[in-house]
């Protein structure tokens, strides 16, 4: 008998990053759930994917993360939370 390895890919849902307040205004509250990574990489891009935003997030932490948008012109955004295991992405929107 050989040994077996076994590999379980994990994700995050849509829906599982909720993003406040949306539309959004200066700034945005991030909250992501059961996210037992420590090191995180949030990025936002614009519609044409372009990066226009990152960072880091240490989730062992703060659950929660909150982002200036001061930079960025009204229109519709992604973030992307990436981690070595854990993907998750929500759409938002800013409004002036």
């Amino acid at each position: 008998a050989g040994a077996s390895l076994s590999y379980e890919s994990k994700s995050l849902e849509m829906g599982m990053i909720s993003i406040r307040p949306n539309p959004a205004n200066g700034r945005i509250t991030v909250q992501a759930a059961s996210i037992p990574s420590t090191d995180l990489v949030w990025q936002i891009m614009d519609v044409s994917g372009r990066l226009v935003l990152e960072g880091n997030w240490m989730a062992s932490k703060s659950d929660q993360l909150e982002i200036s948008l001061d930079r960025l012109s009204p229109g519709t955004y992604q973030l992307s939370v990436i981690g070595t295991q854990y993907f998750g992405s929500e759409r938002f929107v800013i409004d002036r």
